[in-house]
């Protein structure tokens, strides 16, 4: 039986995929591709920043309030493979630690 993720793992494996800053509320109530993310998940993205894995910044919405954004560290190098029956090379991430 395959073990379910966390909820920190969910997070910082959806904010890898979209390599982009996200708005907390686009973070809450959703099933992404790694699993559910309940409501509880804008606080598990500032637990993450706490912890600095994640970055955070402040915009603002077309109304004026302010929004948290969120997005995944960069990677701090890549590891380069090459697949010579495929005919590719694959660039795969090397973060420095796994939540």
């Amino acid at each position: 039986m395959r073990r379910r993720l966390t909820q920190q793992q969910i997070i910082l494996k959806t904010l890898r995929f979209t390599n982009e800053w996200t708005p907390s509320h686009d973070l809450q109530k959703v099933d992404t591709p790694f699993g559910w993310l309940g409501t509880s998940a804008d606080r598990e993205c500032r637990r993450l920043v706490e912890m600095g894995k994640i970055e955070r910044k402040y915009g603002k919405r077309s109304n004026g309030t302010r929004v948290a954004l969120y997005r995944a560290k960069q990677p701090i190098r890549f590891e380069i493979w090459r697949v010579p029956a495929l005919n590719k090379i694959i660039k795969t991430p090397i973060y420095d630690e796994e939540v």
